[in-house]
């Protein structure tokens, strides 16, 4: 395969379509298909393009990366820049159109011929362009060839031109990230006088509430001066932006003034004016809009806010004590005066941007949406939450304010704020006689309302992190290591029903990883889904360990994500294993769920490859389209053509991989089969709990249709509250509820396994906090996020945890999935399968 300066035919050499189609889509595949046309019916090389761009354009920073310390093209930069990291340059494209252009014979007929080609290119160019988050600007590629002087003139000037609208492009993004800042500043200044006016009252006796609003101010201060280096920062990113523009158009200029007006038609037509600010004419017509769909009263409180808070800065000077704000405070707040007055003179409205989620990243600050307010409550950010309504759900999270993203979680949510509290005031306003005790968060992050999780689904799996978190904070009991050295707070995360906001919702998290007490970990994390991986693989950028509770797909694998359940592929082992014992299972049937789904997915692929050489999968099996909603399920007549199938093959085992509630449709499908040879039928599948298996109705039909179920259940609380092979872990567990928690969950609510595991995955970060507090020099200061992660993979040997749902162990080469776990093999009807003799690799 030629190298890129070569003049081979075919495909483009040397280039990664799969990587291509992830950043562009087909566009970029098509894009650089279509130039590697253009050189081969041109007769050129890429070098050759490339030369023909840098000496038509050396001033350009582009060409300036290309070149090497000769001067000349590199070869190996021009092969990087191939390969498309970014767009292609426009200079670049439009040299390949030149060199094409040349071999072909010059007229009026061929430009025409060739105008669906250029057509075809600026598409793909914009499409490209749009992909890559810049907006395609107006200059096309134009047809040079043999053209005259204002041809080329008129393509230097569009391709300046794009530049130049590439430039005011970011320059205005920065700009309006400036502006958001500034008002995100001002709205923090105005918190932090509010702590502030209290914190003389943590100097008496008598001054709790000065006491707890203490490390509130200190954390505002904090996010002041984050916030305020950032919009430096985005100053810094204009003044680069102008500089650049500057040059440009001092480029255009003289390319206008050493041309015919004639030849360059159309350059004129367009203002190059930095000095013009479109921003106030977007915030105008944002303002007209706002102003239609709110009741005026709502904007007229955000001006009373916008002017309080400017009074309120004005008077900070003399206003603050100096041992309560600083000298530098001071000197900071000053700064912040004249931006209130410049926000104020640009009729800035607050509530147009006052909560931003902010991205930095080494190129630069992305800018989103701003957000509403959420029912009852009056602000976006405050102490102990910060929460903004995104259509019609509330997005974000809470620790010390009492919100219920829906009227069912209201009781678990107070439960777990109330507790909350109680940890605060053990730091900063402890019993008499108690020592203070420090605490961290650790972030449950799930959808919070029902779409991808059913409601009781995430009610319950709420449950499950409040007894763990109670357990962990009980003073009186030793649960998880020592409770008074470490206390631990939930912070309740929203990334929404499908899990679509959970970019916003790590962004925020990572705000709050450092500090007095920081993030240093996040549970619960949704269900087996790509939302779930991309979560934890975001975390763990930012030193943070995820642990699933409820997830068990076997591609769900990320640094520093860990699972207290066994994973698909160990389920369909230990189905195997205790298949091979059954001697009356002869030949097997598989049905699986044909959704693009990572649990099921995974689940067909480890029951082919751990039964694959016992049975002929390949040929004796059935797709079937599950449903795709938590409270759907499938109709018994979706099985229809599998259980005349079942008949034919005279299977005496079927073995599923699908979602848990599609499972009863396939068991009343088979109950009343009608196969010429009636024959005992076994179906082997892996749940999550037993809930499917409690009717004694079902039961009873299905022991008259000759129908059994042998499955791993990740929890069987039944079984186990009644002592039957119980994990270690699993009685305390039990105790606890009864003795203090059955008021908010029963044994009912225990059976679909979803509060035992998320019960698990706050233990285990407990006991990994607790692990690295022990091991942390007396500082006072808790445990970090990094020495968390590192204490995750060291709780193996003589430090497992002993979980709910068995013993859970980890080390740094699972994974994230717990070893030498017990995976119990259940029969309905009947019970306990065997004992338990299966365990998870690791052993």
């Amino acid at each position: 395969m030629s190298e890129p300066g070569g003049k081979s035919a075919g495909r483009p050499p040397k280039i990664d379509e799969p990587a291509l189609r992830e950043r562009y889509g087909e566009a970029g595949v098509a894009l650089i298909t279509l130039l590697y046309r253009l050189r081969t019916e041109g007769g050129f090389t890429i070098k050759e393009a490339a030369s023909a761009w840098a000496r038509r354009h050396p001033d350009d920073p582009a060409v300036g990366k290309l070149l090497g310390p000769a001067g000349k093209v590199d070869q190996r930069r021009l092969s990087e820049l191939m390969k498309m990291p970014q767009p292609l340059p426009r200079g670049l494209v439009q040299a390949f159109v030149d060199l094409w252009m040349k071999s072909r014979e010059d007229g009026e007929a061929e430009r025409r011929a060739a105008a669906p080609t250029l057509d075809e290119l600026n598409r793909l160019d914009a499409a490209v362009r749009m992909r890559a988050t810049a907006p395609p600007a107006a200059a096309t590629f134009a047809v040079r060839g043999r053209a005259s002087p204002a041809d080329h003139d008129q393509a230097d000037a569009r391709t300046l031109r794009a530049e130049l609208d590439e430039v005011q492009l970011e320059r205005d993004r920065y700009r309006k990230l400036a502006v958001a800042l500034a008002v995100i500043v001002v709205r923090l200044d105005e918190q932090l006088d509010e702590q502030l006016r209290l914190l003389p009252a943590a100097t008496s006796s008598s001054g709790v509430d000065g006491q707890q609003n203490a490390p509130h101010a200190a954390e505002l201060r904090a996010q002041l001066a984050r916030a305020d280096r950032q919009r430096d920062q985005a100053m810094r990113q204009i003044e680069r932006a102008v500089a650049l523009g500057s040059r440009i158009e001092d480029r255009l200029a003289r390319l206008c003034d050493s041309a015919d007006p004639q030849r360059v038609s159309g350059a004129d037509d367009v203002s190059f004016t930095l000095g013009r600010d479109p921003i106030l004419v977007d915030n105008d017509d944002a303002l007209d809009r706002v102003q239609a769909m709110l009741p005026s009263p709502r904007l007229d409180h955000a001006e009373r806010v916008l002017a309080a808070t400017e009074d309120a800065v004005a008077g900070s000077d003399g206003g603050t004590p100096d041992n309560a704000a600083g000298s530098a405070d001071n000197s900071t707040r000053r700064r912040h005066r004249v931006w209130v007055s410049w926000i104020r003179r640009r009729r800035i409205q607050l509530t147009l941007v006052v909560v931003l989620v902010l991205s930095v990243s080494g190129a630069g600050i992305t800018l989103y949406q701003s957000a509403t307010l959420c029912e009852g409550l009056s602000t976006t950010t405050g102490p102990g939450f910060a929460l903004s309504k995104v259509r019609d759900e509330c997005i974000g999270w809470t620790t010390e304010h009492d919100f219920a993203f829906s009227q069912d979680l209201r009781e678990i949510t107070r439960k777990i704020t109330d507790l909350n509290q109680e940890v605060g005031r053990r730091w900063s306003a402890p019993d008499p006689g108690r020592a203070k005790i420090p605490y961290v968060q650790v972030a449950a992050i799930m959808p919070m309302t029902e779409g991808m999780m059913s409601t009781d689904a995430i009610r319950h799996s709420l449950e499950g992190v409040y007894a763990a978190q109670a357990r962990a904070n009980d003073l009186g009991r030793r649960e998880f290591r020592d409770p008074a050295s470490v206390g631990i707070q939930v912070m309740l995360v929203n990334e929404g029903r499908q899990a679509t906001h959970w970019s916003e919702a790590v962004k925020q998290l990572t705000v709050t990883s450092s500090g007095e007490h920081p993030v240093v970990a996040a549970v619960g994390m949704g269900i087996s889904s790509p939302e779930a991986k991309e979560t934890a693989t975001a975390l763990s950028q930012d030193g943070i360990v995820s642990i699933g509770g409820v997830i068990t797909a076997t591609d769900m694998i990320a640094g520093g994500f860990f699972k207290v359940a066994p994973s698909n592929e160990e389920q369909a082992r230990t189905l195997a294993s205790y298949i091979q014992t059954r001697q009356d299972l002869k030949s097997s049937f598989l049905v699986y769920d044909t959704n693009d789904d990572s649990y099921t997915r995974t689940l067909q692929q480890a029951f082919d490859k751990q039964l694959g050489s016992m049975f002929p999968l390949t040929t004796n099996r059935r797709a079937f389209t599950g449903t795709k909603l938590p409270h759907e399920s499938a109709q018994t007549a979706a099985f229809s053509g599998t259980v005349n199938k079942v008949c034919e093959t005279r299977a005496d085992l079927v073995v599923y991989a699908g979602r848990e509630r599609d499972l009863t449709a396939l068991l009343n499908a088979l109950i009343t089969r009608e196969c010429a040879f009636m024959k005992p039928v076994t179906i082997a599948a892996a749940t999550t709990g037993p809930n499917v298996f409690l009717s004694t109705q079902t039961a009873a039909a299905m022991q008259k249709a000759q129908l059994s179920v042998v499955y791993t259940p990740l929890t069987q609380s039944a079984e186990w509250a009644a002592g039957r092979q119980a994990p270690e872990g699993y009685r305390a567990f039990h105790e606890y509820l009864t003795r203090n928690a059955r008021a908010f969950i029963s044994e009912d609510e225990l059976a679909d396994g979803y509060a035992i595991l998320h019960h698990d995955a706050l233990a285990a970060a407990t006991w990994a906090i607790r692990l690295a507090a022990e091991e942390k020099p007396a500082t006072g200061n808790p445990p970090d996020p990094g020495a968390v992660a590192l204490s995750m993979i060291n709780m193996h040997g003589d430090d497992p945890v002993p979980a709910a749902s068995g013993t859970l162990a980890f080390d740094d080469r699972s994974e994230g999935w717990p070893h030498c776990r017990a995976v119990p093999v259940f029969t309905f009807p009947g019970g306990l399968a065997a004992e338990n003799r299966y365990k998870t690799g690791g052993c």
